[in-house]
């Protein structure tokens, strides 16, 4: 989760953060790569072994953050495939990637889940 998650418009606030290991090579070591977000909280390192860059600590995946993270989504691909029953903050979404769906259908020659 990279990006700055927002609630009805409100800034959301992690309530516990997890260190985790590089996802790649498993190495517990690293070094601060980057710093990003609302007031720099969230932070991007690098893995001392293999040289991976990805977010640790991160928040932790409560309910809560996990509604706030994704309510943008559907929850059915029929959901997505009609953009009627999304949220507004989906419909942007849709609208924002469904010339990019259209184009991969366009290469692939059928429509198909992604």
């Amino acid at each position: 989760m990279a990006t700055t998650l927002t609630a009805e418009n409100k800034e959301y606030v992690p309530t516990r953060w997890e260190v985790v290991s590089c996802p790649f090579c498993g190495e517990k070591k690293s070094k601060l790569f980057e710093r990003f977000g609302y007031e720099h909280r969230y932070q991007y390192v690098k893995c001392s072994e293999c040289q991976l860059a990805y977010q640790s600590p991160r928040p932790a995946y409560t309910d809560e953050f996990v509604e706030t993270a994704y309510e943008v989504y559907s929850t059915t691909v029929e959901g997505f495939q009609k953009a009627s029953v999304l949220t507004p903050q989906g419909k942007t979404v849709y609208r924002e990637y469904a010339s990019i769906l259209a184009e991969i259908q366009s290469w692939v020659g059928r429509k198909g889940k992604l």
